[in-house]
């Protein structure tokens, strides 16, 4: 006899695993703050090319005038503003990176919880079978 209770239960399951199971498994692998950390040091290397990308695209944007100009450039004041320019991009990023990977990590841990909760009850559901057998 199907028991439908455990059905829906393992209902629940098989339908996590198709929609958010490889997303989320990361959630029961890491600690929040390592989870985080990982994320903050990929987000370094993706700031950092983001961040030059920009900055050749507005260089061949502005490639007329800077090289008509590029005699009385001052190297230093212009790599000094350079380097402001990259730690002030990079704090925003490292700030979006942790408010977006602290948000998923919260949600991703929620879902991991109501999957246990349903692994726990199909589990029961199996061993009360069993003892009434």
């Amino acid at each position: 006899m199907i028991n439908e209770e455990r059905v829906r239960e393992l209902y629940h399951i098989a339908k996590y695993d198709m929609t958010q199971g490889t997303k989320n498994s990361q959630m029961g692998h890491f600690y929040r703050s390592d989870y985080i950390w990982k994320e903050l040091i990929k987000s370094f290397f993706t700031g950092t090319i983001s961040f030059a990308i920009i900055v050749i695209l507005i260089g061949i944007y502005y490639a007329k005038s800077i090289i008509k100009a590029f005699s009385s450039f001052d190297l230093e004041h212009i790599s000094i503003i350079m380097v402001i320019m990259y730690v002030i991009f990079m704090i925003v990023y490292f700030l979006i990176t942790y408010v977006v990977y602290y948000h998923r990590y919260t949600i991703g841990r929620r879902k991991l919880k109501e999957l246990y909760e349903h692994v726990k009850r199909a589990n029961k559901l199996y061993e009360d079978e069993e003892i009434n057998n």
